[in-house]
């Protein structure tokens, strides 16, 4: 019986997987940065973005408690219509690697207290958010500890339509 249920499950992933590709064009692009397709099939652009430290505006809530910082990307390619119907994905750059967004990382770091050695843990991270025109990036530790700004950051943001 658990044979039976499994052929039939692979059957119904190979189905789904043959229908699937069947509605997607394949773009064969080895170094597409900056370009876009735009014309039969799917859309798609993709667009670099270097946010400078200075970039970087410090906010918090109406209380003015769980400071973080925030950087506005502007993209004029970014309609209405990719919002509702499209999709964005974002990236960060770690050095040459890519990560998606949202990027969570935890830290730990060790100092010597007067003798005592502390350990002291947070959580980075780094998250978008979109609207017509352009997006908003967020950066915000888990300790909100705000008095180094983020430095420089890179971000890729892809669009598909």
């Amino acid at each position: 019986m658990k044979i039976k249920n499994l052929v039939r499950s692979i059957a119904a992933l190979s189905l789904a997987i043959f229908a699937l590709s069947s509605c997607i064009q394949k773009i064969d692009c080895p170094n597409c940065e900056g370009q876009n397709n735009q014309g039969g099939g799917t859309n798609w652009q993709i667009l670099n973005f270097s946010v400078k430290d200075a970039n970087w505006e410090l906010c918090s809530d109406n209380d003015g408690n769980n400071k973080f910082y925030r950087a506005h990307l502007e993209i004029p390619e970014l309609t209405k219509n990719i919002i509702d119907k499209g999709l964005m994905q974002a990236y960060v750059y770690l050095g040459n690697n890519q990560q998606s967004l949202p990027y969570v990382r935890h830290f730990e770091e060790i100092y010597d207290n007067g003798g005592t050695a502390e350990q002291y843990t947070w959580t980075q991270t780094v998250d978008i958010e979109y609207e017509e025109g352009g997006a908003w990036v967020y950066f915000t530790a888990s300790d909100f500890y705000v008095d180094v700004t983020p430095g420089d950051w890179e971000f890729r943001i892809v669009l598909l339509w």
